[in-house]
């Protein structure tokens, strides 16, 4: 699978056995798992940018790209792309039958996803919530010594 860098170079990735391995060692993530475990370690930005790199170190070396290089040319909307990319070649690493069965388990989770994105959305444009924010952020600067009724309450000349 491909993607491009912000500099708009395409990067391949494959995965094959030699590489899961080598990234199960560096970075402690299964690729091969397909685990929840997984794809929570494959939104660290972080960890998926080392993940990418090792995937196409020699081919960044034998374009002279530095990791530093590569890095600076990833910005959220690559390692968006990216992230997919990765996903459809752990699903390629698979045999056929399997791959279907990944590709449904793939889709349904995007559109879970996008369900909770949009729910999210509207729950955050809902003029309650925006009207109950309101209120907790003029009420959130009051301290007892400076309401209204702590200051009515307080003594001045003390005891």
């Amino acid at each position: 699978m491909k993607f491009l860098d912000s500099e708009k170079r395409t990067w391949v990735l494959r995965i094959d056995l030699g590489r899961a391995r080598r990234i199960r060692d560096e970075f402690g993530v299964d690729l091969l798992a397909w685990s929840q475990a997984t794809f929570e370690q494959l939104q660290d930005p972080f960890t998926l940018g080392g993940i990418l790199w090792t995937l196409i170190e020699a081919d960044a070396t034998k374009k002279n790209i530095t990791v530093e290089q590569f890095s600076e040319a990833i910005d959220g909307n690559v390692i968006e792309q990216a992230g997919e990319a990765l996903l459809e070649a752990i699903i390629d690493f698979f045999p056929p039958r399997k791959q279907a069965l990944m590709r449904q388990l793939k889709e349904n989770a995007t559109r879970i996803e996008n369900a909770w994105m949009t729910t999210t959305m509207e729950n955050l444009n809902n003029p309650t919530l925006t009207a109950n924010l309101d209120r907790i952020q003029k009420t959130a600067g009051e301290t007892p010594t400076n309401s209204p009724a702590a200051s009515a309450s307080t003594p001045i000349d003390g005891p």
